[in-house]
This record gives C-alpha cells, structure tokens and sequence, in this order.
C-alpha cells in the first residue's frame, strides 16, 4: 500500500506528479522532521509531537517491519 502512491510536498510540480517512486523514506524523513514539534500545540486537532511519534513507530513497524526503531517513539 505505501509503495506506490504519488508524494507530494510544497515543492512538487503537479504537471509531473508521478506513482513510480517507491517514496516510504520520503515519509520517514518527513515524520522524522515532525518529532521536534512541541507535545502541546494549543489547538485541538493539529499535529503535535506526540501524535508524530505515535504515526512515526507505526510507519516503521508497518512501512520497513522495523520494531526496534519504533519502541523508542512509544517510551518518549
């Protein structure tokens, strides 16, 4: 399911938007980035950092099978 879906970000060309990429490390590095957010945004339904972690060890665990990267984002 995460392998082939089009990717895209503020940078992206829409006119070229393609789902040929294999694009989980692209999703990685952007819940990677996320982790530094504050745990307490303010407001009610926005991303936080808890919420990337959660998403982050999930995306691991399903995305690369990887359980020992994940743990860390559940104890933080």
């Amino acid at each position: 399911m995460w392998k082939k879906v089009p990717y895209l970000d503020e940078n992206t060309d829409v006119d070229t938007v393609s789902n040929r990429q294999d694009i989980r490390s692209k999703i990685i590095a952007d819940l990677t980035e996320g982790v530094s957010l504050p745990d307490n945004m303010g407001q009610v339904g926005r991303f936080n950092g808890t919420v990337v972690k959660v998403l982050l060890a999930k995306a691991q665990m399903q995305m690369n099978h990887d359980y020992s990267d994940a743990m860390p984002y559940f104890r933080m």
